[in-house]
């Protein structure tokens, strides 16, 4: 029996037999951009002279495998005759997956390689099971890894500092440790290696597993003050502490910021305590006074006494709240309590209903471990006490088959499955990707909701574009389960198409579902010419063709997507976007730079719903972000405050830190008023402000990028407070290197505006001892011609003037009190 490895990469495949040498393969296919149907495989790139007309197909998305009709082919050509010519009667395969991989892929790659190839055996493993030293897996290993972070982590006072001091070899690394393994036989517990025994250069010769540790020692706890460096857009502690404070009424403030105590295994990292009590000083008025305490020793038994009456003084709020909600608990409870679905999933608030006759109960629902959003679809078996024992047998049959073949199917046009069907003695339960509502809701079917009738559903409104759009998904789905499958559904009516939470129409509901070599060819009984009559007229006679008993006459469901009724700007745009992964970069720009022209032809739901998160993913390709960022800010403008907010300045922030290439700040630089009057101040002091910073202090800065950002500083000033300027804004001004007239004359602009502005102005004491011998100098550089000279002189002049008139006020009122005292 010979036995087959494949890494199977998200870019390049790696196989061979266990005992022969391994092939490298790209994992993809190949297409030329002008001969669509040429299509290359695996390493038949090889055999291209030019292969810049190309563009790639792969079967992995984000990590996972997820366009199994692309890794079939791949598959194809590797056990078959070009490559391995593998005998599947007399192999086994070892085949790599990614760690947390899905269990519905695991299930459809265990299908594919049984039932379709008919491997003998089959082992899937994670690439690092495979390597040859030894592996500690942090999600196997807790245990260890949390030992390790216990013993050597430590906050850090100055994390650039120590990071540099990371870098430096043999003793001038004072951040580097050595951590000793346990082996569990000679050592039961790791221990760090003393200063003095650490072999700086060179191995152990001891035998004992060694882990290095530098940066980590310390990058490890930074998560928690920076989530950002790990992509997760969330405040830091310090920052959750003043936010959580500053939401409080403002006389209890105060209070609460003299009595911030830190509790948790992680606080008791050294150095800990100091940063949080650093930072959140920075955070807080000056005239507040902070104090963070981490507690020596946490006293039990006073801490139950504080919990109990705590709790004894909460009860009479808990009961008033108890009626509000008990009616959703009810619903919730009596539907799914018992079901194994509850042991991972959270089950919340009844939004919708689906699937045939609208039996299924669908619940907003998250994932207990990872917090992922989910839709939990419930059957109550009560409902079916009117029935026979058979009827309930049947009935019960019929809804698990429909959700066992929904959770084999993939296809972007069907309804993902995210966990399989669970039962319970009182329901069936599965759970999918987030949904809206069944498109039977939409249209006015309330069976099976709650009451009273949720607001989205009563007042939700599909728009022409959704509809031709949702069309062309529901035929692209049939065509893959006509083409693909060979499958009929059986019943596919408004019931079993789902909108997720995104807009796209999803199928669902297979539960009379047959297999068909000719799905085309299935017997139709005639219908009257006045069940035509509510079609719209430009497709009444493409339906009068699709409802033809003679099965050649009747077009299948590729053709259908082809109608000149598709053809909208809209719906083509749509497309666009949900293919947008296959495009290269070239192709994007020119279509994103079209896409102004399109967005005010579309309604405003059907662009934040489906326009908006494809934008704004494409924001982790710098070189699209210039193509992109127009439209996103041409969103923004239609967009309400709160919907700026919330919708589009948590992807914006992250732009707001990129200073290549230079167009993106040009975009920003032009939009600012726009920024200015949807950003929140906070957000402007720490995101807007900073980006107009480096604009200022790049020495590669054209003049015309300068003197734009000046002009946006200035009109930064009327979101920020008196001091904040004064204590950040002027001191910089004094650090731009540029001395072009345009840009002096701009800082001369801010001075002015500072000085002359009702809320800001600039004290005596700053006037004398910063901003006169900062704008004196400026005042004679050669470089400036007369008018620009006097413009400077003018605002000296006024400047010394209030000097004059504040200083001689305040030596006259202590003149005239020394006076009365003799």
């Amino acid at each position: 029996m010979a036995t087959l490895v494949l890494d199977n990469g998200a870019y390049n495949a790696k196989i061979g037999y266990s005992h022969a040498h391994v092939s490298v393969i790209p994992n993809c296919q190949f297409r030329s951009k002008t001969a669509r149907l040429k299509t290359f495989t695996a390493n038949q790139l090889d055999e291209i002279k030019d292969p810049s007309g190309l563009f790639y197909i792969l079967p992995f998305q984000k990590g996972y495998l997820v366009n199994w009709d692309v890794q079939r082919q791949v598959w194809d050509y590797l056990f078959g005759k070009e490559m391995y010519q593998v005998d599947f009667v007399d192999t086994n395969i070892i085949i790599t997956e990614p760690y947390f991989n899905f269990s519905s892929i695991q299930e459809s790659m265990n299908e594919i390689l049984f039932e379709e190839y008919q491997f003998q055996a089959v082992l899937r493993v994670n690439a690092g099971a495979l390597s040859a030293h030894r592996q500690l897996h942090v999600m196997d290993e807790t245990h260890v890894i949390n030992q390790v972070k216990e013993d050597v982590c430590y906050v850090s006072q100055d994390f650039f500092k120590d990071m540099e001091i990371a870098k430096l070899k043999g003793e001038e690394n004072t951040v580097m440790l050595d951590y000793v393994l346990p082996d569990f036989s000679t050592i039961k517990k790791g221990f760090c290696k003393p200063r003095e025994e650490m072999v700086l250069s060179g191995k152990y010769k001891t035998g004992e597993q060694i882990l290095r540790l530098t940066n980590e020692r310390f990058a490890v706890p930074e998560i928690v003050f920076h989530p950002s460096d790990i992509g997760i857009q969330e405040m830091g502690i310090p920052e959750a502490i003043v936010y959580s404070i500053q939401n409080l009424p403002e006389e209890m403030q105060p209070h609460f910021f003299k009595n911030i105590v830190l509790t948790g295994g992680n606080t008791l990292f050294p150095g800990f305590r100091d940063r949080v009590y650093s930072e959140v000083r920075c955070l807080t008025p000056t005239d507040y006074d902070v104090s963070v305490v981490l507690p020596e020793k946490l006293d039990f038994e006073s801490s139950f006494l504080i919990g109990k009456h705590t709790a004894i003084a909460m009860e009479s709020m808990l009961n008033k709240l108890k009626s509000t909600v008990t009616k959703v608990t009810a619903d919730v409870t009596s539907a799914v309590m018992g079901n194994p679905v509850t042991r991972e999933f959270d089950v919340g608030r009844h939004i919708a209903s689906g699937g045939n006759g609208l039996a299924w109960k669908i619940f907003n629902g998250t994932k207990k471990s990872t917090k992922q959003e989910v839709a939990v679809f419930v059957f109550d078996k009560k409902v079916m006490d009117k029935y026979q024992k058979f009827e309930k047998d049947q009935i019960i049959d019929s809804l698990k088959r429909g959700v066992q073949q929904l959770t084999r199917l993939r296809h972007p046009r069907l309804l993902t499955v995210q966990h399989p069907l669970e039962e319970s003695r009182d329901c069936l339960a599965f759970c999918t990707e987030p949904v809206c509502a069944s498109l039977a809701n939409v249209l006015g079917s309330w069976d099976n909701l709650p009451s009273p009738l949720p607001s989205d559903i009563k007042e939700y409104k599909l728009y022409d574009v959704e509809t031709k759009y949702g069309l062309l998904q529901v035929s692209e789905g049939l065509s893959f389960l006509h083409s693909s499958v060979k499958m009929v559904h059986g019943n596919l009516s408004s019931e079993n198409i789902i909108l997720n939470k995104s807009g796209a129409w999803k199928i669902m509901g297979f539960d009379f579902c047959i297999q068909s070599l000719n799905p085309s060819e299935q017997e139709l009984s005639r219908l009257g010419s006045n069940n035509l009559k509510n079609i719209p007229e430009e497709v009444r006679e493409h339906v009068k063709l699709l409802l033809n008993v003679a099965p050649a006459v009747r077009p299948d469901a590729d053709q259908i997507t082809k109608i000149p009724f598709f053809d909208d700007v809209g719906a083509v745009t749509l497309q666009y976007f949900d293919s947008l992964f296959q495009r290269d970069n070239l192709q994007k720009s020119q279509f994103f730079k079209g896409l102004p022209k399109v967005l005010p032809k579309l309604p405003k739901r059907v662009i934040v719903q489906r326009i908006l998160p494809c934008l704004t993913s494409e924001f982790v390709n710098p070189d699209m972000v210039p193509f992109v960022l127009p439209n996103v800010l041409l969103i923004a403008e239609e967009c309400t405050k709160e919907e700026y907010i919330r919708l589009i300045l948590p992807d914006l922030s992250p732009v707001f830190k990129q200073q290549e290439p230079i167009q993106i700040l040009l975009i920003f630089l032009q939009k600012m008023d726009l920024l200015l009057t949807k950003t929140p101040p906070d957000e402007i002091k720490n995101s807007v402000l900073p980006m107009v910073y480096r604009a200022l202090e790049a020495p590669s800065t054209q003049i015309q990028v300068r003197v734009n950002s000046l002009v946006c500083l200035g009109k930064i000033l009327e979101y920020l407070d008196k001091w904040f300027v004064l204590d950040d804004i002027l001191p910089f001004l004094q650090q731009i290197p540029s001395k072009e007239p345009a840009v002096l004359m701009g800082i001369l602009g801010i001075y002015k505006c500072t000085f002359s502005h009702k809320k800001l102005g600039i004290t005596k004491e700053q006037l004398a001892g910063k901003v006169l011998p900062h704008l004196i100098p400026l005042s004679i550089e050669n470089n400036l011609n007369l008018n620009q000279f006097n413009s400077f002189i003018s605002v000296i002049k006024e400047m010394l003037s209030r000097l004059e008139v504040e200083h001689k006020t305040k030596l006259e009122q202590i003149h005239v009190m020394q006076e009365q005292q003799k």
